[in-house]
């Protein structure tokens, strides 16, 4: 099973790629794959300082209502990081489908988008092994590209085991995933998925010409208007 250059993606313009679009997406991945650990303790979170250390007045001490203060030594964070806070960004379909096909140009210009006539139907993690092993080299990061994770279960069971080798559906690959990886490898389906959903093929649909024409005839023509009697017959 030999590995060939992906045609189905050759109308990528392989242009001037725009790294400031590309940076930002990035970024903006990364970002929403952050988690908040970081989280400090108020005076509410710390358990115990219930009661009143010492009464209002009468003592010349300053009034105090718990030990948990965040004065005291034990007490609360007043403006401390807490799990509240959010890293997540917005990112609009327009900017990552712009930027998934500005990291397939650059894939593509530099011959690293390899397409399969078939996957492995055995399943076996050492079959496709000798198939992503034609083109990682040095332990180079593979992204496999399949048409479903129904229709391709084997293919997911068998990259599962192999090192540095993703596998993503050509409906939810994004840009990032391009980015990571050295080298792409999908089958005629999922790169035919891909390029539609770049608008790479033009998509065949119903003309609405027939349609209005039989609506047109199922229209009924208006009943003639009946003559009206004359005066001389009444």
């Amino acid at each position: 099973m030999s590995l060939t250059s992906a045609t189905q993606l050759a109308g990528l313009s392989t242009g001037t790629v725009s790294q400031r679009l590309l940076a930002q997406v990035v970024r903006t991945y990364a970002a929403n794959r952050r988690t908040t650990r970081a989280h400090t303790l108020t005076r509410g979170e710390i358990r115990g300082g219930g009661r009143k250390p010492w009464r209002q007045k009468g003592t010349g001490r300053a009034r105090v209502g718990s030990t948990r203060s965040p004065l005291w030594r034990g007490g609360g964070t007043t403006f401390g990081p807490t799990k509240e806070r959010r890293f997540t960004e917005k990112l609009n379909a327009q900017t990552r489908l712009g930027a998934l096909s500005e990291a397939l140009a650059e894939q593509l210009a530099a011959g690293t988008i390899l397409a399969t006539p078939t996957w492995p139907a055995d399943g076996k993690t050492a079959t496709l092994a000798k198939l992503v092993r034609t083109a990682q080299t040095l332990q180079a990061p593979v992204l496999l590209l399949i048409s479903s994770m129904d229709a391709e279960s084997l293919v997911v069971r068998a990259a599962r085991n192999l090192p540095r080798v993703a596998t993503r559906t050509a409906d939810a690959v994004t840009a990032d995933d391009v980015l990571r990886a050295a080298y792409l490898i999908g089958d005629p389906g999922s790169l035919g998925q891909l390029a539609a959903r770049l608008g790479l093929t033009a998509v065949t649909t119903k003309s609405a010409a027939p349609r209005r024409a039989a609506k047109a005839r199922a229209v009924k023509e208006p009943a003639p208007l009946r003559p009206q009697a004359s005066e001389e017959q009444a």
